[in-house]
């Protein structure tokens, strides 16, 4: 300079140590800029989930029918404790008072807060996994109208008539020829490959 002191240029009268420093700087810099990224975008997803939890348990809210999932949740029940007492030569002279007893702490279980709570929500997951967002919000318009109102007013009353007309077909079987027929080609089968005895009929 004019006086005779050294120019200030900083730190970088240096130029490899100037340069030095510049990588340092750009080193730093780049992944913090990548950190902010990945908070974005994960604050971003954390967004998207929470709608589509929102639009599923909107949907679910609208949907579930308590009355309906126990009928059919308790017919299941009582098919699988009338077999485990009934056939149970040990239970089953007492099989009534049994199956009487687990169906009435099915009954209290299933209608408790914290099961029901618990349906709602394996249903809330289901829906998250089989449909999008957008989807979830189509159901949800859908049910909202008129023919979506009826059509959830109207459900139990056409799950009721299919298992009933289900059930008078299933008790049919065993008196239909097709079905003798198809069991006794599948016995024959088994009898040649010598896994059954042949006197079987």
């Amino acid at each position: 300079s004019a006086d005779g002191q050294p120019e200030n240029k900083g730190d970088c009268n240096m130029p490899e140590r100037c340069n030095a420093k510049t990588n340092i700087v750009g080193r730093i810099t780049i992944p913090f800029s990548f950190l902010i990224l990945l908070v974005l975008l994960s604050q971003s997803a954390f967004a998207d989930e929470k709608s589509h939890y929102a639009s599923a348990r909107q949907l679910v809210d609208l949907t579930y029918n308590e009355q309906l999932t126990y009928e059919f949740a308790r017919k299941g029940a009582l098919l699988a404790v009338k077999d485990r007492f009934e056939s149970n030569p040990e239970t089953k002279d007492y099989s009534a008072v049994l199956i009487s007893l687990v169906m009435e702490v099915v009954d209290a279980y299933f209608h408790d807060i914290e099961t029901q709570n618990k349906m709602k929500m394996a249903y809330v997951k289901t829906f998250m996994e089989e449909f999008t967002e957008y989807e979830l919000k189509e159901f949800v318009g859908f049910y909202k109208t008129a023919i979506g109102r009826k059509a959830l007013q109207k459900l139990p009353v056409v799950m009721q008539k299919g298992w009933e007309r289900g059930a008078e077909i299933g008790s049919q079987i065993s008196s239909s020829p097709k079905y003798e027929q198809m069991l006794a080609e599948k016995l024959k089968a088994l009898q040649d490959k010598g896994l059954l005895p042949q006197e079987m009929k």
